[in-house]
Formats: C-alpha cells, sequence, structure tokens
C-alpha cells in the first residue's frame, strides 16, 4: 500500500468523482427489533471468511442479531435482502453493547462473538447456541472497542473509558498485559487496532491523541508466554530445612499479575483537533478519523523529530460531527467507507484522497450510520443506524 502512495504524498483539495473502483447500489433494508429501552445499533461486524461472506453480527443495547444476506444473483429480488438468522437478549437490563469481533473456539472451532459495552465486561457468545460461554472482566467502565491479533485467535486487545488498553487470552480467561498510566491516555480509549505483523498496536480516544504500543517487546512477550498458562507455581526449595516448614507442602498457585505498560513507542496530536475515534492500520500507514468531518491517511516520521507525522491524503465529507462512528475498508484496501450524521454513506479511493467517488443513500436512511463495513468477499456493503435500521448495498458497475 505505501508504495501505491510514492510521489503523491500531499492532498490537493481537488475532488475525484471519477475511479475504477465498483459503485454500489441500494439491495434491502431491514429494522432490527426493539428491545423496548433503546434501538440505536453500533457495531456491524462481518463473518471474516469467504466460506460464509454474507453473515454478519449487529450489537445495541441488550440485544446482538445474526443476518444473512441472501445471495442468488439470477433472483434480483433475493440479491441483497436481508434475513434473520438468529437474536440474543442480555440479562442485564442496564446493558448497552458497543463492539463485537469474531473468533473461534480453540477447542471445537466453533464461531464465537466477542461483545463488549456499557457493562464493562467482555462476554463471548456461541452464535449456534445463542449462549454465553465466557466473561473477562477487568475494565473499569464501558469497553468501547475490540480487536483480535492477526492469525491468533486466542489474543484479544480491549479499549474503553477507563482510559487503559488490555490484552487478554481467552483460552486463559485472563487479562495479560496493561498498557495504561505515565505516558498512556488520559481520557476514553476509543478505538484500537492491531497491524497486520502482530508487532504493533494503535489507539486513539478523547484525549485527542494517537499511540503506538509495541507488541513485540520482552515485557509483552514475556506475560503471554507466561499468562497462557493455566496457573504458575510458587517456586520452592530442595533443601531439607524447607521441606519440614509447614508451608513445603502447600506448594499454591499464586494469581498471574498482569504488567503495566505506561510508555508508547508514538504519541500524536497532530493528526487531528478533537476526538479521534476510529484508527485502523492500511499496511503500514495509518487511517484516522475525528469528529472532523474528515479521515486522513498519514505515517509516523521519526525522521524529522519525535513524534511528527507525515500527512498523506485527506477525506473530507458533509455532517461528521458526532463520535463513535466507525469507517470500514474492502479486503485490498482499496476501497474506504464512512458513514454520516445525517444518514448518508460515502465511499472513497483510498490512493486517490479528496472527495469521494460516491455517495449511498436512501429517503427513509436518515440517522447517524454508525458503522459501514464491506463483506469478505466485497460484493456487498452493509452498514447499521441509530433507529435500528440495516442497510444493504450490492456492488454494481465498474465506471
Amino acid at each position: 500500500m505505501a508504495s501505491r502512495l510514492n510521489g503523491a504524498d500531499r492532498f490537493n483539495g481537488e475532488c475525484t468523482p471519477i475511479s475504477s473502483l465498483p459503485r454500489f447500489e441500494f439491495a434491502g433494508c431491514v429494522k432490527r427489533p426493539s428491545d423496548n429501552r433503546k434501538n440505536q445499533v453500533y457495531s456491524l461486524e462481518f463473518f471474516p471468511s469467504a466460506d460464509d461472506a454474507t453473515l454478519f453480527a449487529c450489537c445495541g443495547g441488550r440485544r446482538v442479531t445474526l443476518f444473512r444476506i441472501e445471495d442468488d444473483e439470477t433472483n434480483e429480488t433475493k440479491h441483497g435482502r436481508l434475513e434473520v438468522v438468529r437474536g440474543f437478549l442480555d440479562e442485564d437490563e442496564k446493558e448497552d453493547l458497543y463492539c463485537s469481533v469474531w473468533t473461534v473456539d480453540k477447542t471445537t472451532g466453533k464461531p464465537l462473538l466477542c461483545i463488549g459495552g456499557e457493562a464493562g465486561v467482555i462476554k463471548l457468545l456461541d452464535v449456534d447456541s445463542a449462549v454465553l460461554t465466557l466473561y473477562l472482566m477487568g475494565h473499569g467502565g464501558p469497553i468501547y472497542d475490540l480487536a483480535l491479533l492477526p492469525g491468533n485467535e486466542d489474543l484479544l486487545v480491549s479499549c474503553g473509558k477507563d482510559e487503559s488498553i488490555r490484552l487478554w487470552s481467552i483460552h486463559a480467561r485472563r487479562c495479560l498485559v496493561v498498557f495504561a498510566g505515565d505516558q498512556g491516555h488520559r481520557d476514553s480509549v476509543l478505538s484500537v487496532d492491531v497491524h497486520s505483523s502482530g508487532m504493533w498496536l494503535a489507539s486513539s480516544g478523547m484525549d485527542n491523541t494517537i499511540k503506538i504500543w509495541e507488541l513485540d517487546s520482552e515485557i509483552v512477550k514475556r506475560a503471554v508466554e507466561v499468562g497462557q498458562t493455566v496457573e504458575v507455581a510458587v517456586p520452592t526449595s530442595s533443601s531439607s530445612s524447607d521441606e519440614k516448614s509447614p508451608n513445603a507442602n502447600e506448594n499454591k498457585a499464586r494469581k498471574f499479575r498482569a504488567p503495566f505498560v505506561q510508555f508508547p513507542a508514538f504519541t500524536t496530536r497532530r493528526v487531528h483537533t478533537d476526538y479521534v475515534d476510529c484508527v485502523r492500520w492500511v499496511g503500514d500507514l495509518l487511517m484516522s478519523k475525528s469528529i472532523e468531518s474528515k479521515c486522513v491517511l498519514w505515517k509516523p516520521d521519526m525522521r524529522r523529530r519525535t513524534n511528527s507525522v507525515c500527512m498523506l491524503r485527506e477525506y473530507p465529507y458533509s455532517a461528521g460531527s458526532l463520535w463513535y462512528v466507525r469507517f470500514g475498508f474492502n479486503s485490498n484496501f482499496s476501497a474506504m467507507a464512512v458513514g454520516a450524521d445525517d444518514g448518508g454513506v460515502f465511499l472513497y479511493d483510498v490512493d486517490a484522497g479528496g472527495s469521494c467517488y460516491q455517495q449511498l443513500n436512501h429517503p427513509q436512511m436518515k440517522n447517524v450510520v454508525r458503522a459501514a463495513r464491506f463483506s469478505p468477499d466485497d460484493r456487498f456493503l452493509a452498514c447499521c443506524c441509530d433507529d435500528g435500521t440495516i442497510w444493504c448495498f450490492r456492488r454494481g458497475t465498474i465506471e
């Protein structure tokens, strides 16, 4: 991705209405059942496999709903129509689910959905049985984002209102590392993403900063190695005097204590001047979004001075003043979709920058679009809104 940007490192503000990327057209819409309290849908995540590229989960309020997109291209009425697969209603009446990520049970191979929200507890949902199988507790407030380490279904990253980022082992059922403290975030952490190499973690939040943390440091690697074991045994002496001591035969296991990492490898406030509610890796580059009605593609530039950045592209759009709105990429990061406060969805050619090449809307699509996601095979684009509606657009022609 970085090589495709060489020689075009400055945003010139020109519109880019013509693009070689596919355009999308409206295919279907459905309104999610309400839980009688609130009906916002904050998270939409496709199952990350081409084997079931039309299955996705939506979270918001107490409810998780699984949808499937009908995929019969020979029948116009059934190509892109949404059908409900199953649903789950959390028993905690005060819960409000904000984020989700798919993983797989290491023992059974079944798909699991990790969910988090207002209660500050990460819950693992067996989507086949709609039963919660695991709770991970440690955050001191609402959880705003979740991410898996690439190629590792066991290691999960979370962030939240308590200003911390946490690395978890799902199998060991414990927090392995806490990224917080002296040089950590100074307000709610809204977004996290892991580099494809698994070596770097990017985070952003309400303190207007974006930070990069090392995941291959000795303290993190050691914590992962030790913490993934079920227990850590207390060392005992082999001397005869110790063997006769009252404590020699206890050999109790002590609790694993997650280390704190307080110093990120990189911190910047130079990209945005307000809440940064979404950050994602694009190869070795970073795409971030603030409530300034624009997304920015940039990279750390350590050659000039510490924590300096090189701005590569800007992607402006209208009606983007609300926080907790997430953009999404297609499979090769050539296209990006981001929702607006007034119900529109903007599609961008990532290489070109500037204005969107297509705006998706509908007369009944009037509420803020919280998340826009491409299906794993790039044939569909789905998005969720604050009024509980889920919208589906299918790939059309290339212009």
